[in-house]
């Protein structure tokens, strides 16, 4: 995706933040208690007319996918729906019945993912590279993609979580391997989580079901799908190495960091000792808090990410031995100027 076609889609993420944010802010005007029966319509123009009108000028022409319109779309009718007050409301209260379309949509998406890993059991308990034959499953279903990536990543949690506990070693790509759980106590703060979040619900849910009972099953049922998913990330960090190979660092943190960085495009790295704050064209997986290795680019690279294509110019990252990667990078990078300091 060229520079021009990444800066209109965030150009239409902005606009929709901004039309966002001046809804809100006018629905806490006074102008609200006068005008308050046109806002309604004002809304429903924005989401339903100018918001599409947006997309197709500015996204479609990039992506060609016009069932992507349903994300901001839907977006619209939830804010509408939590931030509308129910005075206001007239064709929002029809509007109001899509929020449980939406639920049952993305229960049965869940369902659908569960049957899924369960139908691959067989070539997953017998797999050297479990998370490779997922992947291969997903495309298969639904084509390679940013869709498919974020249901392979949803897949893996499920994996991670509840079937790798009486694996052997898996195998991944790459030559020398440096592992990431133990990097500041990453793994056992991620534990730490795990045990408070296991007590926190049942005793949640014991104190909400005075309140309601519905809600607390509600709140019960998303706590539970939370401590899968840290759970999942959890066995993630500790079982998924950083790797290199003759052509690329590979990245693999958690659930969600998987890059590759081509050795040819390094230009210098050196150990880190101090946070880096939230950047542009700054990869970051600091593992327990801060990271140990700083890798600089030749100039900024596109490099694939869960959500698509990103340019970077610097990576940081932190492994268990920074000085053990640091070594690998100086004999696997062919460049002079990529030498440690």
């Amino acid at each position: 995706m060229s520079n021009i076609s990444s800066r209109r889609i965030q150009l239409f993420a902005a606009l929709i933040a901004l039309s966002l944010i001046g809804n809100y802010l006018l629905l806490r005007s006074p102008a609200m208690a006068v005008h308050a029966a046109y806002f309604e319509a004002g809304l429903l123009v924005q989401v339903f007319g100018l918001w599409p009108a947006l997309f197709f000028a500015l996204v479609y022409p990039v992506t060609r996918k016009a069932r992507q319109v349903v994300l901001p779309l839907t977006l619209g009718v939830l804010f509408g729906s939590l931030a509308l007050p129910s005075s206001s409301k007239y064709w929002w209260v029809y509007i109001d019945q899509l929020r449980w379309l939406a639920v049952v949509v993305l229960v049965l998406g869940e369902l659908w993912v569960i049957v899924m890993l369960l139908r691959s059991l067989t070539l997953l308990r017998g797999s050297q590279r479990p998370e490779d034959d997922i992947r291969a499953v997903v495309d298969r279903k639904l084509g390679a993609g940013i869709t498919s990536r974020l249901i392979a990543v949803e897949f893996l949690m499920w994996f991670y979580a509840l079937l790798s506990w009486r694996a052997k070693a898996y195998t991944f790509v790459g030559d020398e391997f440096f592992n990431v759980h133990r990097a500041q106590g990453n793994a056992d703060n991620q534990k730490g989580f795990l045990i408070l979040i296991g007590a926190e619900i049942p005793l949640a849910h014991g104190l909400l079901w005075f309140w309601s009972p519905t809600g607390a099953l509600v709140i019960t049922a998303l706590s539970a799908y939370g401590f899968c998913w840290l759970l999942g990330d959890y066995r993630a960090t500790v079982l998924r190495p950083v790797s290199i190979d003759a052509r690329f660092l590979h990245l693999r943190y958690g659930l969600l960091g998987n890059e590759r960085i081509p050795l040819d495009r390094i230009f210098r790295f050196e150990p880190w000792k101090t946070p880096v704050a939230r950047q542009r064209g700054v990869l970051r997986h600091k593992g327990g808090g801060i990271p140990n290795v700083r890798i600089e680019l030749r100039s900024p690279t596109r490099i694939e990410t869960l959500l698509g294509e990103r340019e970077y110019a610097t990576v940081f990252i932190a492994v268990d031995e920074p000085a053990r990667l640091i070594k690998a990078l100086s004999l696997r990078t062919a460049s002079p100027d990529a030498i440690a300091t």
